[in-house]
């Protein structure tokens, strides 16, 4: 891999460097362990990140991680060996190198405190909304208002994840798309049209790091997809509670926004269209489901977005 780990033996550096290990059962393993290592990452944090936000500069502890050098390399080797170089290859070359980043505040305090629940947010990178202030999507009022919120909280995380540019099919398709959105198509249906899947990401990697930042905690997930409610529980994460995330509905959107309500998204744009952007947002608590084949007692299925992956995974086979 093309990280040099050599700096981790500088002293202060050293400290800050973990390495951290999961089973085949999402399990977080005791370090130095030699079998039944299914998921390894390199952990360097956390760096002190002052964050402005409003009027205020907020100090959030941050964390980079990426799949260790062996097992990026026996991800690309298992793809290569299925004999097939399709659009899924390339989406997993690109996870495996990525670095990602955790902006997280009072784990250090919290942890310990059965009572404290964090606030947590998987957010794709997006450069056209986080980094353009582009009004085609709604990312970027979603990065802000996630990141007010815990630090409202105080207690919480936002999970950056860089290599999931346009649902993880890049920069350079979802361009293409938005070419095609002009044109009268939705976002699913363009991806569709350039034999794209709707949506390629993956959330196992930012599972592991929710246990890894809060051990045997339940978490408040910010999001208004149920797929990633399904992805994070798939791997162990009691997922105890929705907290909604609808922000910067414009008319540039509104169209996107409904086509991801149609596809299962927890959307409803007739209520946030005046919304004050900073006020606190709505929570539902979650009923239950299985964990690792365990069901806790604070949690119940939520299976809402099955009919959504297969009605993907259908599109998909009929354009191939």
């Amino acid at each position: 891999m093309y990280y040099d780990l050599k700096f981790r033996h500088i002293p202060y550096v050293e400290s800050k460097f973990s390495v951290v290990e999961f089973d085949a059962g999402h399990n977080l393993m005791p370090h130095g362990s030699t079998e039944g290592v299914q998921a390894r990452y390199n952990v360097l944090g956390p760096v002190m990140l002052p964050i402005r936000l409003g009027g205020d500069i907020v100090q959030f502890n941050w964390y980079l991680y990426f799949l260790d050098s062996e097992q990026a390399r026996t991800k690309i080797m298992e793809t290569l060996a299925e004999g097939k170089i399709d659009y899924d290859f390339f989406t997993k070359f690109s996870e495996a190198f990525t670095v990602n980043s955790v902006l997280s505040l009072g784990e250090q305090e919290h942890n310990l405190k059965p009572e404290s629940v964090p606030v947590v947010r998987l957010h794709s990178c997006c450069a056209t909304g986080d980094i353009f202030g582009s009004c085609r999507c709604d990312c970027g009022p979603q990065l802000d208002a996630a990141l007010k919120s815990i630090a409202r909280d105080g207690y919480g995380a936002v999970l950056y994840l860089s290599g999931q540019e346009g649902r993880g099919i890049g920069l350079f398709a979802k361009a293409l798309t938005y070419l095609l959105q002009e044109c009268g198509h939705d976002t699913f249906e363009a991806n569709a049209l350039l034999k794209l899947p709707e949506d390629a990401r993956t959330f196992d990697d930012a599972g592991h790091m929710l246990k890894f930042l809060y051990p045997n905690k339940p978490v408040r997930l910010m999001t208004n997809s149920p797929h990633k409610i399904e992805a994070l529980r798939r791997v162990g994460v009691d997922v105890a509670e929705r907290v909604e995330l609808v922000r910067g509905v414009v008319a540039q959107n509104e169209g996107y926004l409904r086509a991801k309500a149609a596809r299962g998204h927890m959307i409803e744009l007739d209520q946030h269209q005046d919304q004050d952007q900073d006020q606190p947002p709505a929570v539902t608590p979650l009923p239950a489901t299985a964990i690792n084949g365990v069901a806790p007692a604070s949690l119940t299925p939520m299976a809402a977005t099955s009919a959504v992956v297969r009605e993907a995974k259908a599109l998909h086979a009929q354009d191939a």
